[in-house]
């Protein structure tokens, strides 16, 4: 065999790279079609001589010219253009002799007699005369399973021939080259690489060519062993203790029912088909009424709830939602709903009994979620009837919330309706519709929240708080929790502000209070308390009275950087519609009721950002801490559960962001680190 001091190796960058010459027919004929094949992607050749390619083309509307260039100027011709001229398909050669090297873009371009025309684009490798060439596959052909064996074919060229191939592991799989006898003394050929590794991660993979002087090439390249994965689907659960050690791919609708506790150890992925083949809408986890899951993940192995695109390493960002449904909890506290003490959870056919939700015992527990992420979710099959990041429908204060990441989803981040179950350390990134919503009647606590809304455009956000007491408004149970430390980042304070002018509403006999929390960068008002005209068929309670009663509470919050105000007075959103989203004028015209209250409470407006850093990329801008502690704050008969803390927002500013190093906006890079 003839010395070899040259090699390429093709890989295909585009199918389509140009559309050009349209015919104005009404029915145009195709464009031509332009495939590389498999077998010129990775050749070798020598300088004295050609090598040859090959491309297979269909043309509906007959070949016309065939035309290949080279962008370092290497002899490139196409053998058999005429050959190929006036028919529909067939196999195009080209020979190419490298005589520069480096790399070299091949265009091939494809005229056909309609004058359409297409290029397809490849990337030759041109080795330096003598140099030993290792070329590894890419893509899947570098994925692994673990305890799988799976060969890599790897190209080598070795103008002085193979003596030996050595391949070593950083995570000690087995590894050896089942070929080596087969190439010594080759100069080119294909090294088959036997892979299995007993460890899951990332590993480097290092092959060591040697040839007959004692030249050595060392190449590595990396590889990802991935965990096993068990299908889940309902009536098929592969047990309800899900370890670390697999990987889950849930199918449709996942019920757990009555009776059963789910169990999720820490550190486990489990992600949901984005088109489910159980003909539901699309794949999501109910833990139903009587049913638990204990979800119990660490700062150091969280657990993660995500799409099945999602390979955890930024194949997914902020911009991909609703790849799946969301997570549900269902219990047995109290709601109400049209008098109705059990309801049907959003999104779910009324004739599925399993999902109802609600009852009579406000410490039920339906388990423990901590150190838990929710990333790319969210389903809307219509107005007022989705499936959001985290679901909770009745859940009792006997449930534990604590540590929570809802990263991208498609409508609320987290919906509470009803129940008494508190919520503690929850993260909402990027939801596209509410960051909170409560509704029907929820009487928890909640401390230690944070939201960060899209600042895309106006379509990608709603309420930081969309927080509705009753359905309808006078009945007997509405929402009177109590909020205590959050940190609500809007969307800047540039983008439209039709439909989502405020940061907070607070509507239909809401109750409850909002202490000691930041509210920065929104582009409208602050909040609107709803104020409903006395008498006109409308409720007897409002939230505006529930506000001059006493049960609805504003204290000690930072208002700051909000475009549509200057003070405090100015962050007032006067409600001039009704229930029915007709005009009315409301009992208290001017909002002076609700102005008195917060410059009475403690309340303060700073026009300038008092948090660190707003950022919504991966650039680490974003620090949500406050420049500066105010110890201002409202500390007066604490409800059970609630920390004392000297200081307003979600966060500490000499502390450590209890985001740091398990929340998806630490580990993608968001998050000021």
């Amino acid at each position: 065999m003839k010395r070899i001091t040259r090699l390429f190796s093709i890989a295909l960058l585009s199918g389509v790279i140009l559309f050009s010459g349209c015919s104005d027919d009404d029915d145009p004929t195709p464009l031509p079609e332009v495939a590389i094949a498999d077998g010129s992607k990775n050749t070798s050749m020598t300088v004295s001589r050609s090598s040859t390619l090959s491309a297979t083309l269909k043309v509906a509307g007959k070949i016309k010219d065939i035309t290949a260039t080279s962008s370092l100027g290497n002899q490139i011709t196409v053998t058999n253009a005429a050959d190929l001229k006036g028919k529909t398909e067939g196999t195009v050669t080209i020979t190419y002799v490298a005589t520069n090297t480096g790399d070299d873009t091949v265009k091939l371009t494809v005229t056909d007699e309609g004058n359409q025309t297409m290029t397809a684009s490849f990337v030759v490798k041109v080795l330096a005369a003598g140099e030993i060439g290792v070329t590894f596959p890419t893509g899947d052909a570098l994925k692994f399973t673990r305890d799988v064996q799976k060969d890599i074919l790897v190209d080598l060229v070795v103008p002085e021939k193979v003596k030996t191939i050595a391949v070593a592991s950083k995570l000690n799989a087995t590894v050896s080259v089942s070929n080596a006898n087969e190439l010594a003394g080759k100069a080119n050929g294909k090294a088959t690489v036997s892979y299995q590794s007993a460890t899951d991660g990332k590993d480097e993979l290092t092959v060591t060519v040697t040839d007959e002087t004692g030249q050595q090439k060392v190449a590595t390249v990396m590889l990802k062993v991935n965990k096993p994965v068990v299908s889940v689907a309902t009536g098929n659960m592969a047990g309800y203790n899900w370890v670390n050690t697999n990987d889950y791919l849930l199918d449709g609708y996942v019920v757990v029912p009555a009776g059963q506790t789910l169990t999720v150890q820490k550190g486990t992925t489990v992600r949901f088909k984005e088109s489910p083949t159980t003909g539901d809408n699309t794949s999501a986890l109910f833990i139903t009424r009587g049913a638990k899951i204990m979800a119990e993940g660490t700062k150091e192995m969280p657990i993660v709830f995500t799409a099945e695109s999602d390979d955890l390493e930024g194949s997914l960002d902020h911009n991909n939602r609703s790849l799946w449904g969301g997570l549900v909890l269902l219990g047995k506290a109290k709601v109400e709903k049209k008098s109705a003490s059990e309801v049907q959870i959003e999104g779910i056919p009324s004739d599925k009994a399993w999902g109802k939700y609600g009852g009579d015992d406000d410490m039920d527990n339906s388990g423990s979620l901590k150190y838990v992420s929710i990333k790319h979710s969210g389903v809307g099959f219509k107005a007022g009837d989705e499936l959001q990041g985290l679901t909770l429908g009745g859940v009792g204060s006997g449930t534990t919330i604590d540590y929570i990441d809802i990263f991208a989803s498609a409508d609320d981040g987290i919906e509470i309706f009803g129940g008494k179950v508190n919520i503690k350390h929850v993260s909402v990134a990027f939801a596209t519709d509410d960051s909170f919503d409560f509704d029907l009647g929820w009487r928890g606590n909640g401390q230690f929240l944070f939201a960060l809304q899209d600042g895309t455009n106006g379509d990608t956000y709603d309420h930081a708080g969309e927080w509705d007491g009753a359905s309808p408004d006078d009945a007997a149970l509405y929402s009177k929790p109590n909020i205590y430390n959050a940190t609500f980042v809007g969307v800047g304070q540039t983008l439209p502000t039709e439909g989502r002018n405020k940061a907070f509403i607070m509507r239909e006999n809401y109750a409850g209070l909002l202490a000691n929390s930041i509210i920065v960068d929104f582009p409208g008002k602050g909040l609107e308390v709803q104020d409903l005209t006395s008498g006109e068929g409308n409720p007897l309670s409002d939230s505006y009275k529930k506000m001059n009663d006493g049960e609805l509470r504003i204290y000690n919050n930072t208002w700051s950087a909000f475009a549509d105000a200057t003070d405090l007075a100015s962050l007032v959103k006067v409600t001039t519609k009704n229930g029915k989203d007709k005009a009315q004028t409301p009992d208290d015209a001017d909002g002076s009721d609700l102005k008195a209250h917060l410059s009475d409470n403690g309340n303060k407006y700073a026009s300038e950002v008092v948090v660190k850093g707003i950022g919504r990329d991966t650039s680490g801008a974003l620090d949500p801490r406050p420049k500066s502690n105010d110890d201002d704050v409202y500390k007066t008969d604490l409800p059970a559960g609630i920390m004392p803390v000297d200081y307003r927002g979600a966060f500490d500013a000499s502390a450590e962001s209890w985001l740091s190093g398990w929340s998806t906006l630490a580990k993608m890079g968001y998050l000021a680190q």
